[in-house]
């Protein structure tokens, strides 16, 4: 027996942990499955997975050291049809009817009853004149595990709902359909098999993210993009998730996905960062756009043109209204956050989530862009800003900014900057609010720190503006434009939200293409 202090249990439990007995184990309640307790392990998960301090933190890797736990694989494991742990997440999945094994994809069980059981199956259809693959196959079971979705490690939970119980004691084959039920449902497929292969412009579903597209479902718009050989081994519903904009003010991590049994997120110090970027971004915009206003019309007409040596006959203008200024930029906004959020992933689970790995010259840019001091510069600024403000928002963020003074360094993000085109007038600059003052007072007090913040501005946009060249001017690897992160990125905007389980077809993927190359092409000037 392990002595564990009531005060040591109301301290995990204040971290979202718990004390598992008799199995020793650290159980995450926010997750629900078993933390590895080797080396740091829960306090990186803490950290990493749910933002908590470090000072929250302080003493609890020796603490867990102290514990001696073994790894959560080696746990023994609880009996099936037992009562369901409150700390462990419920999951669903099927068994064999004949062996015992579980999987959580009908698909595989299907394969495993025809491959390792065709005596039985043989048996059976001898019997009966009519039965179906799933009749071997025990649905809708409810197991826990562990691990995250370890259902190879798993047993089977039964709880006092009246269904849960009954499908848990369903252990015979299931009654067979009548003949003109199944007849009808032979004709009904045969038909709609026949539509679909007559089908030229028909919309395609994506079967699984692992199976590989049949040429005959391919029509001419996938054949030109390559999308399913693009995607073929990415995982499409992170990609889309790594898409979204952050929040004005992040307040809790991004969640991305599931890879390999571990839960993926974006910190909250990270999306802080990612929204400070995004001040940035309308910035350089602005800039651009003033620069695109006083340039010369041929100049602008080879802006819009495809070819470098031929002129387009209209030049190049920007759009009138505020409203689709903001949706257009929101692109490339999309853009930064997509590929800085994959930067910050580990390798291997990066190229897991991509079908590929990020080049050494991409992966050099993206790093040089994050690590670069001037976000932090830019983050204290928008402290001195919000405290001269006095803005109400900003009130209970001190305690926040005493909290990350804890973490590490590149987690220690601030509240984002103002922008006017993003946020509108409602929040005035400190000129605008000490105007009151005398020029002697104005010029002390506000010149220095506004200079100061101008030329921290424009280092970054200067630092966005090259990292926006470098990207739009990236070559080909091996001839293949899927390498570069321009038209993999347009790419990813053709998965439909929020799982990507479908591809745009042209009339909606077009629209977003036009808005992510006309915030490309001022970049250029």
């Amino acid at each position: 027996m392990m002595d564990i202090s009531r005060k040591e249990l109301r301290w995990l439990e204040k971290l979202g942990l718990h004390f598992n007995e008799p199995e020793h184990a650290i159980l995450c309640t926010r997750c629900g499955f078993a933390l590895n307790p080797q080396s740091d392990r829960v306090s990186r998960h803490l950290r990493e997975k749910h933002d908590i301090s470090k000072k929250e933190r302080w003493g609890l890797n020796q603490f867990i050291r102290s514990l001696r736990l073994q790894d959560p694989a080696l746990l023994p494991l609880r009996v099936d049809g037992s009562k369901p742990h409150p700390h462990l997440a419920l999951q669903r999945g099927s068994a064999c009817k004949h062996c015992g094994l579980r999987s959580v994809s009908e698909k595989v069980l299907a394969d495993h009853v025809r491959k390792e059981h065709e005596d039985k199956v043989e048996r059976v259809g001898r019997q009966q004149t009519r039965h179906w693959l799933h009749d071997h196959i025990r649905q809708g079971i409810s197991f826990q595990s562990w691990a995250v979705s370890d259902i190879k490690r798993s047993w089977i939970v039964v709880t006092d709902d009246p269904l849960e119980i009954k499908r848990h004691n369903t252990n015979v084959l299931l009654q067979a359909s009548p003949d003109v039920v199944r007849h009808f449902a032979e004709n009904l497929f045969a038909q709609e098999r026949a539509r679909l292969e007559g089908e030229e412009n028909h919309r395609f579903k994506l079967q699984k993210a692992t199976e590989s597209v049949p040429s005959i479902l391919l029509t001419n718009w996938l054949r030109r993009t390559g999308w399913p050989k693009l995607f073929e081994d990415a995982r499409r519903d992170i990609l889309v998730s790594l898409t979204a904009l952050p929040p004005r003010e992040p307040a809790r991590p991004l969640s991305l996905g599931i890879v390999d049994g571990q839960l993926i997120k974006s910190p909250t110090s990270e999306e802080r960062k990612l929204a400070s970027m995004m001040q940035a971004i309308d910035q350089l915009l602005d800039q651009c756009g003033e620069t695109a206003r006083s340039t010369d019309v041929c100049l602008r007409r080879w802006l819009r043109s495809r070819f470098p040596d031929q002129p387009y006959k209209a030049p190049f203008e920007l759009v009138s209204r505020l409203s689709s200024e903001k949706l257009y930029r929101k692109e490339l906004k999309r853009f930064l956050c997509f590929w800085l959020r994959l930067s910050r992933i580990l390798p291997a689970t990066a190229k897991t989530i991509m079908g590929r790995r990020l080049g050494r010259r991409q992966l050099r840019a993206l790093l040089d862009l994050w690590g670069d001091d001037i976000w932090k510069a830019e983050d204290a600024n928008d402290d001195r800003v919000s405290m001269i403000d006095g803005d109400d928002e900003y009130e209970g963020e001190a305690g926040d900014d005493e909290e990350y003074e804890y973490e590490d360094e590149d987690e220690d993000q601030d509240p984002l900057e103002k922008d006017e085109l993003e946020y509108g007038e409602e929040y005035e600059s400190p000129g605008e609010e000490g105007g009151a003052q005398s020029d002697t007072d104005s010029t002390s007090t506000w010149s220095p720190g506004a200079t100061q913040q101008r030329q921290h501005g424009s280092r970054a946009v200067d630092l966005l503006l090259r990292f926006c060249y470098f990207a739009l001017c990236e070559e080909f690897e091996d001839g293949l434009a899927g390498s570069t992160m321009l038209v993999y990125f347009s790419a990813v905007r053709g998965l439909s939200a929020p799982n990507g389980d479908e591809y745009l077809m042209p009339h909606r993927f077009t629209p977003i293409l036009s808005r992510f190359i006309y915030c490309s092409r001022p970049c250029l000037k």
